[in-house]
């Protein structure tokens, strides 16, 4: 039933019943679609000619796992000191990205690099792989693997949006530090970022143009766009007493994006991210969609996330570039959820019970 105006967020959101790890296993399997069609070096993207050219579909995916990040980080940081909450946001980024780096650069890199073993680790980018374990500073690039596919040695490119989330993290408490925690001052945040990506746009900036780079190489243009996912699935929360939870409001945004114009890009932008955050949000607080197969593999949507294109690139390396796109996206999902369950259950899981170490966090507060 479709969910009546005075029903808010508060009311719809069920932390232990909700669509949160569906959407999220989703966009993480979009992504890997996704890329199929510029790993074969084509030039076209289905979900971008259907958006006429606005948004691939994995830039749809990432958008929503932000959305999707703001609001429960957010929740979060409410109920924890700052040291479990820092301690939460390692264990949840950090294992599973050490065992996908050791993973490339001792499995992936022996099996396909096109020199010797001893060239290939005495070679210094496969030793700058580790960088990696510092979240900002990620390389991509491992050298004499995959050779001959479009991508040469780019052994993990979707790594990039890490490092720019985990800014978000370090930003959010120091947004709550200055005094923007409570409903009085938080919509300054979505505002801001907002009206920052509106004049980013005037200005010409885009993906094309990011405008530069700062901090930890982080582009301008897309760390800014995605802060407006990020802050605006805060914002939910933090407003979630007052902001309806609608079929009636949802439906409409849909029949509105679907009619914005593509000519001003920088308009679009800022609608666009009010009214998906608002869309995914919709759908992950509604009652939850039980796939009991799914629920008893566990959370995978990170580990297929980080794990899909190099699962991705082996296979073109393996069986060659002669794919239908199609086929190519479907068929590189399968293995990259399985690997992805040993990931949950072999290491992310096991970290995750290491939260609540009496040692180094201290007891959650309760909830406001």
């Amino acid at each position: 039933m479709i969910a009546l105006l005075d029903h808010n967020f508060s009311e719809a959101f069920d932390p232990r019943s909700n669509n949160f790890d569906l959407i999220r296993i989703v966009a993480a399997c979009l992504v890997i679609f996704s890329h199929a069609f510029p790993l074969l070096a084509l030039t076209y993207e289905p979900i971008a000619e259907l958006t006429n050219h606005y948004e691939t579909g994995g830039g749809f995916a990432v958008n929503a796992f932000i959305v999707i990040s703001g609001f429960l980080i957010c929740r979060s940081l409410e109920r924890a000191t700052i040291i479990s909450y820092a301690w939460s946001r390692f264990l949840r980024i950090v294992p599973a990205l050490a065992a996908v780096t050791l993973a490339q650069m001792f499995v992936l890199g022996p099996i396909f690099t096109t020199v010797s073993l001893p060239d290939y680790f005495s070679n210094a980018s496969t030793w700058s792989q580790l960088k990696n374990l510092t979240v900002f500073n990620m390389q991509f690039r491992l050298e004499t693997i995959f050779m001959d596919v479009p991508f040469a040695e780019i052994v993990n490119n979707p790594l990039w949006t890490l490092p720019i989330e985990s800014f978000f993290y370090i930003c959010l408490p120091i947004a709550f530090f200055i005094g923007l925690k409570g409903r009085k001052y938080f919509w300054l945040v979505p505002v801001s970022c907002l009206t920052g990506l509106y004049v980013m746009g005037l200005s010409g900036c885009s993906f094309a143009n990011q405008c530069g780079a700062s901090l930890w190489t982080l582009q301008h243009y897309t760390t800014l766009r995605l802060a407006c996912f990020f802050s605006l699935g805060a914002s939910i929360w933090i407003y979630r007493h007052s902001i309806p939870h609608s079929g009636w409001i949802a439906a409409g945004l849909v029949v509105v994006l679907a009619l914005l114009p593509t000519t001003y890009l920088f308009v679009r932008d800022v609608v666009f991210a009010v009214f998906y955050s608002y869309l995914v949000m919709y759908v992950g607080c509604l009652p939850k969609l039980h796939i009991k197969t799914y629920e008893k593999l566990g959370d995978l949507s990170y580990g297929t996330y980080i794990v899909g294109w190099p699962v991705q690139q082996s296979i073109l390396t393996i069986f060659g570039t002669g794919f239908n796109p199609y086929v190519f996206g479907l068929i590189a999902i399968p293995p990259s959820l399985v690997l992805a369950y040993f990931m949950w259950n072999y290491v992310e899981k096991p970290a995750l019970t290491l939260k609540h170490h009496p040692v180094l966090t201290q007891k959650m507060k309760r909830e406001a």
